[in-house]
């Protein structure tokens, strides 16, 4: 049953992408003139799902005080990855501390890694400006206006 519903979904695949990449662009034009608002560079633009819309902001405070605005202005689907602790690396205490259900095969190793001493800061301070935004396939041209504008109300601010 899952290889059928899979072999569905493949064949709607291109169509999915299209749709995809559709909102994405709307999106990022929406919101290309706002100062403040910069996008990262996407090494192979043909080859982007564009499930998400990742925008960085000039600081860490003025990210995250705009995804909390955004959430409360009803834009959903906009996260803020760097106190995630499944997304990125600096709340993994799990590897950081080398515990998991079975042994890691880091610990085999003579002098593994001591992950906690880890510091990136190159990573930190790009994640702390960045929001990312899930994209969905059933937005309609209203949804995206209407989306587009409360975003646009919401990071004029910053």
């Amino acid at each position: 049953m899952n290889a059928a519903v899979g072999l569905a979904q493949l064949r709607k695949l291109d169509g999915i992408l299209k749709k995809q990449r559709e909102n994405k662009k709307m999106l990022k034009e929406g919101l290309a003139n706002i100062d403040g608002v910069t996008f990262r560079a996407i090494p192979d633009e043909g080859g982007d799902s564009a499930t998400f819309l990742s925008f960085f902001l000039p600081n860490e405070s003025a990210a995250r005080e705009a995804v909390g605005r955004l959430g409360k202005a009803g834009v959903d689907g906009c996260f803020y990855w760097y106190d995630n602790n499944w997304h990125y690396i600096r709340q993994w205490d799990h590897l950081q501390n080398m515990r998991s259900a079975a042994p890691l095969p880091l610990t085999l190793l003579a002098h593994p890694p001591d992950f906690t001493k880890i510091d990136l800061p190159r990573s930190d301070g790009i994640m702390k400006r960045t929001i990312s935004m899930l994209i969905k396939l059933s937005w309609s041209e209203s949804d995206m206006a209407q989306r587009i504008e409360q975003m646009r109300k919401v990071l004029i601010d910053f």
